[in-house]
Protein backbone atom coordinates (compact mmCIF):
# COMPACT_ATOMS: atom_id res chain seq x y z
CA UNK A 1 0.00 0.00 0.00
CA UNK A 2 2.70 2.31 0.68
CA UNK A 3 4.39 1.73 -2.34
CA UNK A 4 1.51 2.18 -4.31
CA UNK A 5 0.77 5.86 -2.74
CA UNK A 6 4.22 6.48 -3.45
CA UNK A 7 4.46 5.75 -7.08
CA UNK A 8 0.95 7.61 -7.58
CA UNK A 9 2.11 10.71 -5.61
CA UNK A 10 5.09 10.47 -8.44
CA UNK A 11 2.57 10.10 -11.22
CA UNK A 12 0.68 13.00 -10.73
CA UNK A 13 3.56 15.97 -11.15
CA UNK A 14 4.23 13.94 -14.29
CA UNK A 15 0.08 14.21 -15.54
CA UNK A 16 0.06 17.87 -14.38
CA UNK A 17 3.32 18.30 -16.87
CA UNK A 18 1.71 15.96 -19.78
CA UNK A 19 -1.27 17.86 -19.72
CA UNK A 20 0.51 21.85 -18.96
CA UNK A 21 2.68 20.86 -22.19
CA UNK A 22 -0.48 19.56 -24.07
CA UNK A 23 -2.55 23.05 -23.45
CA UNK A 24 0.48 25.08 -24.00
CA UNK A 25 0.73 23.53 -27.58
CA UNK A 26 -3.01 23.99 -27.79
CA UNK A 27 -2.73 27.60 -26.93
CA UNK A 28 0.36 28.33 -29.76
CA UNK A 29 -1.79 26.56 -32.32
CA UNK A 30 -4.78 28.79 -31.53
CA UNK A 31 -2.58 31.80 -31.96
CA UNK A 32 -0.58 30.45 -35.08
CA UNK A 33 -4.74 30.07 -36.55
CA UNK A 34 -5.07 33.90 -35.79
CA UNK A 35 -2.32 35.02 -38.31
CA UNK A 36 -3.25 31.83 -40.52
CA UNK A 37 -7.24 33.44 -40.68
CA UNK A 38 -6.22 36.89 -41.09
CA UNK A 39 -3.70 36.28 -43.94
CA UNK A 40 -5.80 34.08 -45.85
CA UNK A 41 -9.26 36.22 -45.02
CA UNK A 42 -6.50 39.41 -46.44
CA UNK A 43 -5.51 37.22 -49.76
CA UNK A 44 -9.39 36.26 -50.04
CA UNK A 45 -10.11 40.12 -50.62
CA UNK A 46 -7.17 40.93 -52.76
CA UNK A 47 -7.85 38.38 -54.92
CA UNK A 48 -11.27 39.04 -55.96
CA UNK A 49 -10.56 42.89 -56.07
CA UNK A 50 -6.96 43.39 -56.99
CA UNK A 51 -5.76 46.57 -58.10
CA UNK A 52 -9.34 47.55 -56.76
CA UNK A 53 -8.11 47.89 -52.94
CA UNK A 54 -9.11 50.95 -51.67
CA UNK A 55 -9.51 51.94 -47.65
CA UNK A 56 -13.42 51.56 -48.46
CA UNK A 57 -12.12 47.71 -48.57
CA UNK A 58 -9.59 47.38 -46.15
CA UNK A 59 -12.28 49.44 -43.85
CA UNK A 60 -15.02 45.96 -44.69
CA UNK A 61 -12.29 43.60 -44.03
CA UNK A 62 -11.19 45.00 -40.57
CA UNK A 63 -15.19 45.24 -39.78
CA UNK A 64 -16.10 41.32 -40.94
CA UNK A 65 -12.45 40.25 -39.86
CA UNK A 66 -13.68 39.29 -36.25
CA UNK A 67 -16.75 37.70 -37.77
CA UNK A 68 -14.48 35.25 -40.12
CA UNK A 69 -12.09 35.13 -36.93
CA UNK A 70 -15.45 33.78 -34.96
CA UNK A 71 -16.39 31.38 -37.64
CA UNK A 72 -12.86 29.67 -38.09
CA UNK A 73 -12.27 28.60 -34.51
CA UNK A 74 -15.64 27.75 -33.67
CA UNK A 75 -15.70 25.42 -37.37
CA UNK A 76 -12.36 24.37 -36.26
CA UNK A 77 -13.24 22.70 -32.63
CA UNK A 78 -16.03 21.30 -34.18
CA UNK A 79 -14.30 19.48 -36.73
CA UNK A 80 -11.55 18.68 -34.16
CA UNK A 81 -8.72 20.20 -36.01
CA UNK A 82 -6.82 21.10 -32.55
CA UNK A 83 -6.60 17.31 -31.65
CA UNK A 84 -4.23 15.77 -34.56
CA UNK A 85 -0.60 15.93 -34.09
CA UNK A 86 1.20 17.86 -36.65
CA UNK A 87 4.46 15.55 -37.47
CA UNK A 88 1.45 12.29 -37.89
CA UNK A 89 -0.78 14.15 -40.86
CA UNK A 90 -2.91 11.41 -42.63
CA UNK A 91 -5.67 11.93 -45.74
CA UNK A 92 -7.84 11.64 -43.02
CA UNK A 93 -6.86 14.83 -41.33
CA UNK A 94 -6.93 16.43 -44.59
CA UNK A 95 -10.39 15.41 -44.64
CA UNK A 96 -10.98 17.48 -41.29
CA UNK A 97 -9.38 20.60 -42.33
CA UNK A 98 -11.60 20.76 -45.83
CA UNK A 99 -14.69 19.91 -43.48
CA UNK A 100 -13.16 22.72 -41.33
CA UNK A 101 -12.44 25.21 -43.98
CA UNK A 102 -16.28 24.51 -45.53
CA UNK A 103 -17.66 24.88 -42.23
CA UNK A 104 -15.71 28.20 -41.38
CA UNK A 105 -17.19 30.11 -44.69
CA UNK A 106 -20.92 28.63 -44.13
CA UNK A 107 -20.73 30.03 -40.77
CA UNK A 108 -19.37 33.37 -42.01
CA UNK A 109 -22.02 33.33 -44.73
CA UNK A 110 -24.52 32.88 -42.05
CA UNK A 111 -23.30 35.82 -39.73
CA UNK A 112 -22.64 38.15 -42.81
CA UNK A 113 -26.69 37.12 -44.38
CA UNK A 114 -28.25 37.95 -40.34
CA UNK A 115 -26.34 41.10 -40.13
CA UNK A 116 -27.16 41.97 -43.42
CA UNK A 117 -31.36 41.14 -43.03
CA UNK A 118 -31.30 42.07 -39.17
CA UNK A 119 -29.86 46.02 -40.76
CA UNK A 120 -27.10 45.85 -37.98
CA UNK A 121 -24.38 45.98 -39.61
CA UNK A 122 -24.64 48.78 -43.25
CA UNK A 123 -21.35 47.51 -44.22
CA UNK A 124 -22.87 44.03 -45.36
CA UNK A 125 -24.01 45.68 -48.19
CA UNK A 126 -20.61 46.23 -49.95
CA UNK A 127 -19.75 41.99 -49.32
CA UNK A 128 -19.02 39.85 -51.98
CA UNK A 129 -20.02 36.10 -51.42
CA UNK A 130 -16.54 35.79 -53.61
CA UNK A 131 -14.90 36.28 -50.54
CA UNK A 132 -16.08 33.93 -48.58
CA UNK A 133 -15.44 31.25 -51.52
CA UNK A 134 -12.05 32.18 -51.98
CA UNK A 135 -11.64 32.53 -48.28
CA UNK A 136 -12.27 28.76 -48.00
CA UNK A 137 -9.92 27.49 -50.73
CA UNK A 138 -6.87 29.37 -49.22
CA UNK A 139 -7.96 28.49 -45.96
CA UNK A 140 -8.06 25.07 -46.56
CA UNK A 141 -4.58 25.24 -48.06
CA UNK A 142 -3.66 27.11 -45.24
CA UNK A 143 -4.28 24.71 -42.47
CA UNK A 144 -2.96 21.35 -44.84
CA UNK A 145 0.41 23.50 -45.77
CA UNK A 146 0.82 24.51 -41.84
CA UNK A 147 -0.06 21.24 -40.47
CA UNK A 148 1.77 18.90 -43.05
CA UNK A 149 5.21 21.60 -42.40
CA UNK A 150 6.40 19.36 -39.35
CA UNK A 151 6.30 16.04 -41.74
CA UNK A 152 8.14 17.61 -44.48
CA UNK A 153 10.81 18.91 -42.53
CA UNK A 154 11.18 16.19 -40.04
CA UNK A 155 11.68 13.91 -43.93
CA UNK A 156 13.94 16.75 -45.43
CA UNK A 157 16.24 17.03 -42.43
CA UNK A 158 16.12 13.01 -42.20
CA UNK A 159 17.16 12.46 -45.64
CA UNK A 160 20.04 14.97 -45.14
CA UNK A 161 21.41 12.93 -41.99
CA UNK A 162 21.46 10.58 -44.17
CA UNK A 163 23.68 10.70 -46.71
CA UNK A 164 27.07 8.73 -45.01
CA UNK A 165 23.91 6.01 -43.88
CA UNK A 166 24.35 2.08 -45.23
CA UNK A 167 23.01 1.80 -48.82
CA UNK A 168 19.73 -0.21 -48.50
CA UNK A 169 17.85 -1.85 -51.06
CA UNK A 170 13.93 -2.48 -50.27
CA UNK A 171 12.21 -5.51 -52.04
CA UNK A 172 9.27 -4.83 -52.93
CA UNK A 173 7.24 -1.73 -53.71
CA UNK A 174 3.52 -2.48 -52.21
CA UNK A 175 2.26 -1.37 -48.52
CA UNK A 176 5.34 -3.63 -46.78
CA UNK A 177 7.77 -1.53 -48.44
CA UNK A 178 6.16 1.49 -48.36
CA UNK A 179 5.85 0.90 -44.66
CA UNK A 180 9.82 -0.46 -44.80
CA UNK A 181 10.84 3.13 -46.14
CA UNK A 182 8.82 4.96 -43.83
CA UNK A 183 10.13 3.29 -40.54
CA UNK A 184 13.13 3.66 -41.86
CA UNK A 185 13.02 7.78 -42.42
CA UNK A 186 11.15 7.84 -38.87
CA UNK A 187 13.86 6.06 -37.16
CA UNK A 188 17.07 7.70 -37.85
CA UNK A 189 19.19 5.58 -35.27
CA UNK A 190 19.31 2.75 -37.99
CA UNK A 191 21.53 4.58 -40.02
CA UNK A 192 20.03 3.43 -43.26
CA UNK A 193 20.01 5.49 -46.51
CA UNK A 194 17.12 3.76 -48.76
CA UNK A 195 18.50 3.82 -52.63
CA UNK A 196 15.76 2.38 -54.29
CA UNK A 197 13.02 -0.06 -54.32
CA UNK A 198 13.00 -3.54 -56.20
CA UNK A 199 9.59 -4.62 -57.61
CA UNK A 200 8.30 -8.03 -59.54
CA UNK A 201 5.82 -5.19 -61.06
CA UNK A 202 7.30 -4.05 -64.47
CA UNK A 203 4.48 -0.97 -64.46
CA UNK A 204 6.47 0.24 -61.05
CA UNK A 205 9.64 0.75 -63.02
CA UNK A 206 10.85 4.25 -62.62
CA UNK A 207 7.71 4.80 -60.02
CA UNK A 208 8.49 6.76 -57.07
CA UNK A 209 7.49 6.33 -53.51
CA UNK A 210 8.57 8.87 -50.34
CA UNK A 211 10.75 9.92 -53.62
CA UNK A 212 12.79 6.78 -53.51
CA UNK A 213 12.85 5.33 -57.05
CA UNK A 214 11.67 1.69 -57.91
CA UNK A 215 15.09 0.53 -59.97
CA UNK A 216 14.01 -2.61 -61.34
CA UNK A 217 12.94 -5.87 -61.39
CA UNK A 218 14.45 -9.17 -59.30
CA UNK A 219 16.03 -9.86 -62.53
CA UNK A 220 18.29 -6.58 -62.55
CA UNK A 221 19.07 -7.15 -58.69
CA UNK A 222 22.87 -8.28 -59.28
CA UNK A 223 23.37 -5.11 -61.38
CA UNK A 224 21.87 -2.39 -59.73
CA UNK A 225 23.76 -4.19 -56.82
CA UNK A 226 26.91 -2.93 -58.11
CA UNK A 227 26.14 -0.04 -59.56
CA UNK A 228 24.41 1.52 -56.68
CA UNK A 229 26.83 0.04 -54.42
CA UNK A 230 24.04 -1.24 -52.30
CA UNK A 231 25.54 -2.45 -48.72
CA UNK A 232 22.04 -4.49 -47.71
CA UNK A 233 18.73 -5.61 -49.03
CA UNK A 234 15.55 -5.12 -47.11
CA UNK A 235 12.30 -8.26 -48.06
CA UNK A 236 9.09 -6.25 -47.46
CA UNK A 237 7.56 -9.29 -48.38
CA UNK A 238 8.05 -12.42 -51.04
CA UNK A 239 5.49 -14.54 -52.47
CA UNK A 240 6.93 -16.15 -55.90
CA UNK A 241 9.45 -18.73 -54.21
CA UNK A 242 12.80 -16.90 -56.00
CA UNK A 243 13.75 -16.35 -52.17
CA UNK A 244 16.90 -18.50 -52.75
CA UNK A 245 18.30 -17.44 -56.00
CA UNK A 246 17.48 -13.59 -54.85
CA UNK A 247 19.80 -14.29 -51.55
CA UNK A 248 22.65 -16.13 -53.34
CA UNK A 249 22.97 -12.81 -55.66
CA UNK A 250 23.16 -10.75 -52.43
CA UNK A 251 25.74 -13.16 -50.96
CA UNK A 252 27.80 -12.85 -54.27
CA UNK A 253 28.01 -9.40 -53.50
CA UNK A 254 28.73 -9.28 -50.07
CA UNK A 255 25.35 -7.92 -49.02
CA UNK A 256 23.56 -8.40 -45.65
CA UNK A 257 19.97 -9.81 -46.14
CA UNK A 258 16.99 -8.31 -43.21
CA UNK A 259 13.36 -9.05 -43.71
CA UNK A 260 10.16 -7.08 -42.25
CA UNK A 261 8.14 -9.21 -40.22
CA UNK A 262 4.77 -7.28 -39.53
CA UNK A 263 2.65 -9.89 -37.11
CA UNK A 264 0.64 -8.92 -34.25
CA UNK A 265 2.18 -11.15 -31.34
CA UNK A 266 -0.38 -12.42 -28.68
CA UNK A 267 0.88 -11.49 -24.77
CA UNK A 268 0.14 -14.45 -22.37
CA UNK A 269 -1.74 -12.71 -19.27
CA UNK A 270 -1.29 -14.95 -16.08
CA UNK A 271 -4.59 -14.06 -13.48
CA UNK A 272 -3.55 -14.82 -9.96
Amino acid sequence: MVESADSARQERPIARLMLDLTYRRRILEVILDFFLISITYYLAFLTRYGRGMDEALLDLYLRSLPFALAACYLSFFAFGVYRGVWRYVSINDLLRYFQAALGSAVLLAASVFLLDSSGIAPWTGNYSPMVILLFAIFLFLGLAASRSSFKLLDLFSLRRAREDGQRVLIYGAGDAGEMALRWILMNPGLNYRPVGFLDDNSLMMGRQIHGVEVLGSPDHLDAILKSHRIEGVIFAGLHNGTESDLLAVCQRNHCWVRSLRLEFELVEINSH
